[in-house]
């Protein structure tokens, strides 16, 4: 199967992220300060997508230099250093256990931080509260 990603691809992708970091930011290049807890949130599942595209741009860039993923395996989103809560975004083949692991935290403290219902019910493109390690 070739893949075959132009310009033309990523721009709605590109064009959107825009939009709503210059509703969330002001528009002038500042980082304004959130007033209200959803504008916290929103600001934080911008920032979340924005790591996304800019993750699917480098394999992208890879794929075009000949660079091979494994098999039906995504490409893990890296850890950040926790001094704070994070937002995750679920990728296809993501379980709470990994998501767990790989922030260093319990699958409990997520399902608390996100009010789960089912912590076996997970949507490709949900946004995860990670809270902080304890």
């Amino acid at each position: 199967m070739k893949l075959r990603v132009t310009w033309l691809t990523l721009l709605p992708a590109f064009v959107g992220l825009v939009l709503l970091l210059y509703s969330c930011g002001g528009g002038d290049g500042k980082s304004a300060a959130p007033t209200t807890a959803g504008q916290a949130s929103l600001q934080a599942t911008v920032q979340a997508q924005a790591t996304l595209i800019a993750q699917q741009a480098t394999t992208i860039a890879q794929l075009r230099r000949g660079a091979t993923p494994e098999a039906g395996k995504p490409d893990p989103t890296p850890a950040p250093p926790q001094s704070e809560k994070s937002v995750y975004v679920v990728q296809p083949g993501d379980n709470l256990n990994a998501i767990a692991q790989q922030f260093g935290v319990t699958v409990e403290a997520i399902v608390k931080a996100n009010g789960l219902a089912d912590p076996n019910v997970l949507s490709v493109g949900q946004s995860l509260n990670i809270p902080p390690k304890q």
